[in-house]
């Protein structure tokens, strides 16, 4: 593949020797994995053709073979000679051979008398996550694995939560801990559960939810003694929900081994040509493995009310392997949906606040924007109009800030001292803030102080620098709109005015709103509301202005209006578009930073006000 010899130094014991590299691809080169992969390609078409009852996989120069026990020695002749002729070789020594059942199969019988198979045995025969399928005393070994798992886990949890406490300043700690824990840690378990019976599994994933429960807390900085059981429900459930996206194992163990059979059942059907016993008189015949999978379906049926496993069909290689996925999914949204209600009887700002933590607003916890791993860069020649503003393109999370949004998402923040905030308007009627005692809803909404418009003016200002990232877009403050007179006679006073090449002007007015309903986003669509009728573009199906008007409301955890969620989606695609850019992670990327800057304001206000 190379043009020209590549010459590589090595400092070697009798000084500099050259090597020249004349064969294969650049050391380095990107392309280089797919390059072997297409090389490969033509032997494994061969060897599937000479044996077309084998299940052929690999990934890179790793294979795997799967063929009944009398055929392993004819799959391993055969895979030696298809890679010989394009110049690659089987190594034995690396190589394995394992079964579900029974001795070392034999070799070919045109090998020499008591020959065997080249390669390395593997007593615990067919492995998965580590698990023997099935074996004698399988099970101790699969709770075996599974505790050793729950063991690393724990002590790469104690790691992770030295480096965020010990690790340099300056840096996004909490959330990077965060998201390796939810991303990295979590998920360890999860392969072994579509494996081991959920019988054996059971007491391990309990221990196991409850240590990534804890860490989780513990880098926020919450003591999971003090935190309350109510709160548990909103910190299980998914971010798009308004939860913390930690995710309870024990409660999936059934509905994961059985969907990790019906992924593997055509498979097993192809190798071993017998099909799953799926019905209750076939359980007398069944395997021990068979019989768990039954028990687990029955388990998954009687919790969700979904149909009984298609065995016979996904042993065939037809139809879908997610099972009991959608009447899993009703059933969760069905407790989500009891658990609000009750949150609303209680006390309904709670659950406004809750579902005000979901949404598009939200995406950004489960982003790298939070790691500082963002930048907004407006097109070669645009204009930054408006006032001077200080860490307005700033998204990268302290630890102080990333500790106090959770609290606040959470609920977890007592009222504090009197408020006594000093008014910046001279023509004000009162000097000083009168509320004796500050909320975390006082506090964020408090119009004494600058704290509340300088929020807004970031978040404007941020939006501006997304959309002049659009080429040849211009963003301006605006001064006053007379075409929009307001009570009193006074003009309008939206906040920017944007120009897109070939738009109208578009007019945007930014608003923070406190949700007060248990409705979603129901706070910022009447603000929305509002504004269309403060800054009305339409009356009686005839336009009346020659120009645009959006809304751009939030509400105070994040969630936006659909007004809103639409313009941004208008405003991304065309940036994307002009860019050269996906459209829906345009989109998403402009969700997660306005979502993060508005979060970032919100802590800053709470901390230093």
């Amino acid at each position: 593949m190379l043009c020209d010899d590549t010459i590589f130094g090595y400092e070697g014991p009798e000084g500099l020797e050259l090597i020249a590299a004349s064969e294969g691809v650049e050391q380095g080169d990107p392309a280089a994995p797919s390059l072997f992969c297409l090389s490969l390609a033509p032997a494994l078409r061969r060897v599937a053709s000479r044996l077309p009852d084998a299940f052929i996989g690999a990934f890179m120069d790793d294979v795997v073979l799967i063929v009944p026990p009398d055929s392993a020695g004819l799959a391993l002749e055969v895979a030696s000679e298809e890679f010989a002729a394009l110049g690659h070789e089987v190594e034995p020594g690396k190589s394995q051979a394992m079964s579900v059942v029974g001795p070392p199969p034999a070799a070919p019988s045109c090998w020499p008398p008591a020959a065997v198979l080249p390669c390395r045995w593997m007593p615990d025969g067919l492995t998965v996550a580590g698990v023997p399928i099935p074996r004698e005393g399988s099970q101790a070994v699969a709770s075996a694995r599974a505790a050793d798992v729950l063991l690393r886990t724990r002590r790469d949890c104690a790691t992770l939560l030295d480096v965020c406490s010990r690790g340099s300043g300056g840096r996004a700690r909490c959330e990077s801990a965060r998201q390796l824990l939810l991303a990295c840690l979590q998920p360890r378990l999860d392969f072994c559960s579509r494996v081991i019976e959920p019988a054996v599994l059971s007491s391990t994933a309990g221990r196991f939810d409850m240590l990534i429960h804890d860490t989780f807390l513990q880098i926020f900085g919450i003591d999971p003694d003090d935190f309350p059981v109510a709160s548990n429900a909103q910190l299980h459930d998914s971010v798009a929900r308004g939860g913390m996206g930690v995710a309870e194992l024990s409660r999936r163990l059934s509905h994961n081994f059985v969907d990790g059979a019906l992924t593997a059942a055509p498979y097993v059907t192809q190798v071993t040509g017998s099909p799953l016993r799926e019905a209750r008189h076939e359980l007398a015949v069944a395997t021990g493995l068979e019989r768990a999978w039954y028990e687990a379906a029955q388990a998954v049926c009687r919790s969700c009310g979904t149909d009984a496993p298609p065995w016979a069909a996904r042993a065939a290689g037809l139809g879908r392997h997610d099972w009991g996925a959608r009447a899993l999914r009703s059933a969760r949204e069905a407790e989500r949906t009891s658990v609000q209600r009750r949150r609303c009887l209680a006390d309904v700002r709670d659950a406004a606040r809750v579902a005000s933590c979901g949404g598009l607003g939200s995406s950004w916890t489960t982003s790298s924007a939070a790691l500082g791993d963002a930048a907004v860069l407006p097109a070669t020649g645009a204009l930054v109009d408006g006032p001077p503003l200080l860490r307005a393109d700033s998204v990268l999370v302290p630890d102080a800030s990333a500790r106090v949004l959770m609290r606040l998402r959470l609920g977890l923040l007592e009222p504090g001292r009197p408020c006594r905030r000093r008014s910046t308007d001279p023509k004000a009627k009162q000097f000083q803030c009168p509320c004796a005692e500050t909320t975390a809803q006082h506090t964020l909404t408090c119009s004494f102080g600058p704290w509340a418009i300088e929020r807004h003016n970031r978040l404007a200002r941020f939006f501006q620098l997304l959309v002049l990232e659009i080429p040849g877009c211009s963003v301006k403050w605006t001064q006053a709109a007379p075409f929009w007179p307001q009570r009193g006679g006074d003009p309008g006073r939206p906040d920017l005015r944007i120009d897109v090449p070939g738009w109208r002007p578009l007019f945007v007015d930014v608003q923070v709103t406190w949700p007060r309903s248990a409705k979603p986003g129901q706070a910022a669509r009447d603000a929305e509301n509002e504004k269309a009728l403060k800054y009305q573009v339409w009356c009686a199906q005839r336009r009346e202005q020659p120009m645009d008007f959006a809304p751009l409301v939030f509400e105070a955890f994040g969630r936006v209006g659909p007004s809103t969620a639409a313009n941004i989606r208008r405003l991304a695609q065309r940036s994307a578009t002009d860019r050269g850019l996906e459209p829906k992670a345009e989109c998403r990327r402009w969700f997660q930073l306005l979502g993060l800057r508005l979060a970032l304001d919100q802590a800053d206000i709470l901390l230093n006000s």
